[in-house]
């Protein structure tokens, strides 16, 4: 696997763990324009102090390409992933390496509220901090 210098850490190759769940209050809604998913947790392979996430719906007659535009988060910081939600389900991940935008491999794992899940992968990371 092969980190670019350029792209801000993200481990080229490696695949991200998205968990997703639907909200509580939207799971027996009856209108898609009230359903709402979650992600509840996102494990990835990068190896910058500060990892930025965004997330998009799309719409339909949206494309990937109409995504491709990364700004800001709250903070100021460059945006480098964003996570793209289409029909309920994870559709597409993209990398903004600086130069260019990348897909990135992922792999959704959908859980319900009331199900447990235990991570054990060897190479979960710390949280050194978390901006609130």
């Amino acid at each position: 696997m092969e980190v670019s210098e350029q792209s801000g850490g993200y481990i080229f190759g490696s695949t991200i763990s998205i968990y997703t769940t639907v909200h509580e209050h939207y799971e027996t809604a009856k209108s898609d324009a009230v359903k709402m998913l979650n992600i509840v947790h996102v494990h990835l392979n990068d190896s910058s102090e500060d990892v930025t996430i965004d997330v998009a719906y799309m719409d339909k007659g949206t494309k990937v390409d109409d995504f491709k535009v990364f700004g800001k988060d709250a903070t100021g910081r460059v945006l480098r992933y964003k996570i793209l939600v289409k029909d309920m389900k994870i559709f597409h991940v993209l990398y903004n390496t600086g130069d260019s935008f990348e897909d990135v491999p992922f792999h959704e794992i959908s859980v319900s509220r009331k199900q447990k899940v235990v991570v054990t992968s060897p190479q979960l990371g710390t949280c050194m901090g978390m901006i609130t």
